[in-house]
């Protein structure tokens, strides 16, 4: 195969004790726009470590800087991943939160979650 002709994963994900995340990347758009510097892969992947590093210890979204409100918790490491991160592309986005038996979620775009449990 030609290079062209390989599929690229432009997803990404983190999963951490009390949290995760995934970015899916919208695919193919570097070819519709070739002169925009377009990197799908990158930004999804800037929006997973960014969003993760804002749930941990001493982020901007952590437990002890956000206690009380998991959905919020979700929302701001959305924001700070799509606020800091340097490359250009287009991704849904969903992060969710775990503090003992709740969950908190933020979602941009269409992609979505189902929480399955016993009973």
């Amino acid at each position: 195969k030609k290079p062209d002709d390989c599929h690229v994963c432009e997803d990404a994900f983190f999963t951490d004790t009390h949290a995760l995340g995934v970015a899916d990347g919208v695919g193919g758009l570097a070819q519709e726009l070739p002169n925009c510097g377009i990197n799908t892969a990158k930004y999804a992947t800037e929006l997973m470590e960014l969003s993760c590093a804002a749930l941990k210890s001493g982020g901007i979204a952590s437990e002890e800087n956000m206690p009380d409100n998991l959905a919020d918790r979700a929302a701001t490491a959305v924001e700070h991943g799509d606020s800091n991160g340097e490359a250009f592309g287009a991704s849904t986005i969903t992060v969710l939160c775990q503090q003992g038996n709740k969950l908190g979620v933020a979602n941009l775009g269409d992609s979505g979650f189902m929480v399955l449990r016993k009973g």
